[in-house]
């Protein structure tokens, strides 16, 4: 008899047809924007049709998210300006990483930021890494808090609590 299912074998037929209605609305999504005119769109060689398919993409479109167009592939006046403001940030994230302890990366709003830029970046890789202009765009809900971490963690830090070129306050209690 057909009726004869388990609840355990339902749950993962709904779980594995929930992953599929994902998979094909992401490949859908992404590639909907391949279609579009434009100087800054780019053809994406990729097959989005499994879940591994999407994680292989997700690193790409992050970095795509994030730091594309650089310098010379969108060949117009915005697109220039825009491949220097990502090649700023580009180096800007290479100096915060030179820079920066792992102890730093534990404070509560620094791990905050981090995670943030980095889920919205996967979310925005996977939709605007076929168009540059989209991208452009959708990275301006990203930079103020990318800008605000980045910044924070390039300060100037104190060591053992003197600042450069200053001589430490000594405080005498009376007992």
């Amino acid at each position: 008899m057909l009726l004869c299912f388990s609840m355990d074998n339902v749950l993962v037929v709904g779980i594995t047809e929930a992953f599929q209605n994902i998979v094909a609305a992401t490949d859908k999504t992404t590639k909907g924007f391949v279609n579009t005119a434009g100087v800054s769109t780019q053809d994406l060689n990729v097959e989005l049709g499994s879940i591994g398919g999407i994680v292989k993409f997700l690193s790409f479109g992050a970095f795509t998210a994030l730091f594309r167009p650089l310098p010379g592939e969108v060949m117009i006046p915005f697109g220039l300006l825009a491949g220097l403001e990502r090649l700023s940030l580009l180096v800007l994230l290479v100096l915060v990483i030179k820079s920066t302890r792992f102890r730093e990366m534990k404070e509560p709003l620094v791990m905050w930021a981090i995670l943030f830029v980095v889920t919205l970046a996967l979310v925005h890789g996977i939709v605007s890494s076929a168009n540059f202009c989209l991208a452009v765009r959708y990275k301006l809900q990203i930079l103020p808090v990318l800008l605000g971490v980045l910044f924070y963690l390039l300060r100037k830090r104190q060591k053992h609590g003197v600042v450069k070129g200053k001589t430490p306050i000594v405080c005498a209690v009376k007992s």
